[in-house]
């Protein structure tokens, strides 16, 4: 299966739906491609131009050509990871598919971030809605600040607190918090990480399935943990299919 997006240039962006690699560049002769359409087969695709032109392509001819992406440096490795908590969906699709194509150096990566992410602590989200009452202003503002970085994985400590009649001082801070967690423009961590073992599971390769075994086995966090042990078993699964 492939995926098609259109580049600055105008030019045609044919990519392998399953791992990021890519297939082909599609030029447009004498036109900047300003629409994309698969026929329901997925034989064939047709790019409509500026000029009213309009291409159809034999998706068959290029499939042939997959060609594994050069592995990301460290640098690219950086910029994928923040893409993957980006609140744009196809920015952060694309993330995923780029590091899905790169398991050599992607797979011990995203290993390594995803097992230095640690689980809610209850206590610490607990003393932290406490302290939004401090007498210390500075204690307050640090408390505000730790919270609304935990993301929604606080939002169920917060609301709870806001409907149990606090003081003033940490109801309006409470509530400050729900109305800016609702309107973050970054996902939470913990759609971070389900993006990042998307990204392991997509590539399949040596280097992905033992970073998932590794996190199956031994991540702190739980819900990684569980989401790793499910993507092994969803490949295992594919693997046994005749």
């Amino acid at each position: 299966m492939a995926l098609a997006e259109r580049k600055q240039d105008g030019s045609v962006l044919l990519l392998d739906a399953a791992n990021g690699w890519e297939l082909a560049e599609l030029k447009v002769q004498g036109g900047v491609a300003t629409a994309l359409a698969f026929a329901p087969d997925g034989k064939t695709i047709a790019s409509g131009c500026a000029d009213g032109t309009t291409l159809i392509w034999d998706i068959k001819q290029v499939e042939t050509r997959k060609t594994p992406a050069a592995e990301l440096s460290q640098e690219t490795l950086t910029a994928r990871w923040t893409d993957l908590s980006d609140g744009d969906a196809s920015r952060a699709y694309r993330a995923v598919l780029a590091l899905a194509s790169s398991p050599k150096t992607a797979a011990p990566y995203l290993q390594e971030r995803l097992a230095g992410l640690e689980g809610t602590n209850e206590k610490r989200t607990t003393q932290l809605i406490l302290d939004l009452n401090d007498n210390v202003f500075d204690v307050r503002e640090s408390a505000q600040k730790e919270l609304e970085k935990l993301g929604e994985a606080a939002l169920p400590a917060v609301r709870q607190a806001l409907g149990a009649n606090p003081p003033t001082e940490s109801r309006r801070r409470l509530q400050d918090l729900v109305d800016r967690l609702k309107k973050a423009t970054t996902v939470t961590e913990e759609v971070r990480s389900l993006r990042a073992l998307e990204a392991l599971e997509r590539s399949g390769a040596p280097e992905a399935l033992d970073a998932l075994r590794a996190l199956a086995k031994g991540a702190p966090n739980a819900e990684v943990k569980r989401q790793a042990k499910a993507s092994l078993n969803r490949l295992v699964g594919r693997n046994a299919t005749p």
